[in-house]
């Protein structure tokens, strides 16, 4: 459990960084450790903020660790299926199938005090500036080969990583690769879009010779 360790003693420097994460850490990463690292890729699903009005001190850890908790947390599992497995049709994706590969991923928000639905593009570039080291460690301590990102603005990944060049899929979606992990600019996993065109999409992006060619 030593990533699980390392995150931990990430957290505790990171609620203790300012007096507004007294009571209201939102604590993520890897959900089991020990299915990860067995994964063929090494999957990080990076978003904005929790959807949590109550503000209240939870973990994405403790959530999943059983099964599908939320519905924009099947949609993160059927992608993260489809990456593992080739994507098979998602019709045919069982419910286990999901619960196991949900266990198989990283996923973080870079904001680590709750939100409402919707984020404030303006409050998610204060927390992006000012918790940057803390939000590179934390990614670098995932060590994933695969960041699907769904944080609304590709100038926000240059925050993160400035020299990072997205470039086109061939399917309107930004990829890139730095520092060996792939990124793929895609939707917010509670995006309203049909979840078979979203699951078609990633397929397309993923398999696509100018995806493989970051290699």
């Amino acid at each position: 459990m030593i990533k699980t360790e390392k995150l931990n003693a990430l957290f505790e420097k990171w609620k203790n960084s300012h007096p507004e994460f007294k009571n209201s850490f939102v604590s993520d990463g890897i959900i089991n450790e020990e299915e990860y690292l067995k994964a063929k890729v090494k999957i990080l699903v990076l978003t904005k903020e929790s959807n949590n009005p109550e503000q209240s001190e939870e973990d994405y850890r403790d959530w999943w660790k059983y099964g599908i908790k939320f519905g924009f947390s099947r949609r993160i599992a059927e992608w993260s299926y489809g990456i593992l497995n080739n994507f098979p049709p998602v019709q045919s994706i069982s419910e286990e199938n999901l619960i196991d590969s949900i266990r198989k991923i990283a996923f973080m928000n870079v904001k680590k005090i709750a939100g409402g639905s919707t984020a404030n593009d303006a409050e998610l570039e204060h927390y992006l500036n000012r918790d940057k080291e803390f939000i590179l460690e934390q990614i670098a301590i995932i060590e994933p080969d695969v960041i699907i990102t769904g944080i609304a603005k590709d100038e926000y990944l240059n925050l993160l990583y400035p020299n990072l060049k997205l470039k086109s899929s061939g399917y309107d979606i930004l990829i890139g690769k730095e520092k060996n992990m792939k990124f793929v600019s895609f939707y917010h996993p509670s995006y309203r879009v049909p979840r078979a065109m979203a699951y078609a999409l990633l397929k397309e992006v993923c398999l696509s010779e100018e995806f493989k060619s970051l290699d």
